[in-house]
């Protein structure tokens, strides 16, 4: 069959800069044909499927003579209907599911997931505020409180009393957004947002599975929403799985020219890699603490990585 001619490209470009279209109906021996727009469309299914990059149909055009099929392939979508649907608003829905095969029991799994998470952020780059004002709910129900920093966001775990056992097979706690602070105050719907975390055995002694959902509406951008909402929630579970994993150590052994003294070793240790940053190309840490009598005046108990929002104690 014959290329396309320079006209029938010229009327494709027409179609692709009007509405994302390019129709060509083929002749048998005569090559391509160009549609005239103004054609009547006769198909099998009219219903389209806006979410799909690329919609091919099957259609037939009318014609002064005869019916001569075609098909219409749509390589782009308008501008108007990409913004428009980018900020639509809608339902948020993710669900992560992760094992767990170090932990021993369902209890020592949620213990891990409030310590790595709720108290210490779970990886993010971010400041989790425990409020003070913790208080009991409603009977065998605790109620933690925190602010997450930067976005001040105030987050309330409702977490049982009653569920220490190391003999359940499964647990849960729930958590919602009681305050979505004023970044994320115009795009949350109140009092739409809820967290589950399942801990569930699954063979006694070896390990159990986390299934983390998360569920709110937002006013608008939910694909936004979504896969953000993904990636920290994802970033998160990963980190709580990686907390409770066979500790990984590295060893290396290095010389001290000029240095016999082991108590001296120490203590520029603590100075130069501890309280300094040891060289690396990245902000020294910020000291936390008392300072070590080990050391030589810098060193303190603990320090701030920024990045990562890392703290570490010695």
């Amino acid at each position: 069959m014959p290329a396309p001619s320079r006209k029938a490209f010229s009327h494709a470009l027409f179609f692709i800069a009007k509405g994302g279209l390019v129709i060509f109906c083929s002749r048998p021996a005569s090559g391509f044909l160009p549609v005239n727009p103004s054609h009547h469309l006769f198909t099998d299914d009219d219903s389209t499927r806006p979410n799909d990059p690329v919609n091919t149909r099957t259609a037939s055009a009318a014609t002064s003579s005869s019916f001569v099929p075609f098909t219409i392939t749509t390589l782009s979508k308008s501008s108007d209907d990409v913004s428009n649907a980018e900020d639509d608003g809608g339902r948020v829905s993710v669900t992560i599911e992760k094992d767990l095969p170090h932990v021993c029991s369902v209890s020592e799994a949620r213990d891990a997931w409030i310590e790595h998470h709720w108290n210490k952020g779970g990886g993010l780059p971010i400041v989790s505020m425990q409020k003070k004002n913790n208080e009991n709910y409603e009977k065998d129900i605790l109620v933690l409180r925190r602010v997450v920093v930067p976005i001040m966001m105030e987050e309330t775990l409702y977490l049982p009393t009653n569920e220490c056992s190391s003999d359940l097979s499964d647990l849960h706690l729930e958590y919602n957004v009681t305050s979505p602070g004023p970044a994320l105050a115009t795009d949350l719907m109140p009092d739409t947002h809820t967290g589950r975390v399942t801990f569930t055995s699954r063979n006694q002694g070896e390990g159990c599975r986390m299934i983390w959902k998360v569920e709110f509406d937002v006013a608008r951008l939910r694909t936004l929403y979504q896969s953000t909402t993904e990636f920290t929630i994802g970033t998160a579970a990963r980190t709580v799985a990686e907390a409770l994993e066979v500790p990984r150590i590295l060893s290396l052994n290095a010389t001290l020219d000029g240095i016999a003294d082991p108590i001296e070793a120490r203590r520029e240790w603590l100075e130069f890699v501890w309280a300094r940053g040891g060289g690396l190309p990245i902000l020294p840490p910020i000291p936390v603490g008392r300072v070590l009598p080990e050391g030589g005046g810098s060193a303190r108990r603990s320090i701030l990585r920024i990045p990562p929002l890392l703290t570490e104690s010695i």
